[in-house]
């Protein structure tokens, strides 16, 4: 529901502050995710290099993608069951009483938006192989981007 209210002021206020914003037959997004060591040794971080280009010729705000689901768009699965990877905050239970503000990513037209992050920093990962994609809503035409999966081995 907040990602609804975020679009629905981009689509009110954007164009009024001068931001031209993307409507919902033009949103030409694409993401990506890779990793610069894909075997983590102990409790080293878990690097996850994050990147979302607009296609389009006009400026693009996204929900921020730093952040486990569901607060955000980060998704581990087990490559030996397929199970899916809860986040502290999930397993907690604790995701849903978060206070605060999400900040939008802004992707100018054309431009590749590229984020670092650490995975491990919301995820107890056991010795295992996994794998790493990010999903995040499109918040002008509620269409789903997903990223392509990467796998990676903590041992």
């Amino acid at each position: 529901m907040r990602t609804s209210l975020i679009a629905a002021c981009i689509l009110v206020f954007g164009p009024l502050c001068g931001f031209p914003v993307l409507s919902a037959q033009s949103a030409s997004l694409s993401m990506a995710v890779s990793m610069p060591h894909t075997v983590i040794v102990g409790d080293g971080p878990v690097q996850l290099d994050v990147s979302i280009t607009n296609h389009s010729d006009q400026l693009v705000l996204l929900p921020d993608v730093r952040g486990p689901a569901p607060v955000s768009g980060v998704t581990i699965h087990d490559v030996e069951n397929g199970e899916y990877v809860k986040s502290r905050l999930e397993s907690s239970g604790e995701w849903n009483k978060l206070a605060g503000s999400r900040f939008a990513t802004a992707v100018p037209a054309g431009k590749t938006h590229r984020e670092t992050l650490n995975v491990r920093s919301w995820f107890d990962l056991a010795p295992g192989d996994y794998s790493v994609c990010v999903k995040e809503k499109d918040p002008v035409t509620g269409d789903e981007i997903v990223s392509n999966a990467v796998t990676f081995t903590v041992k």
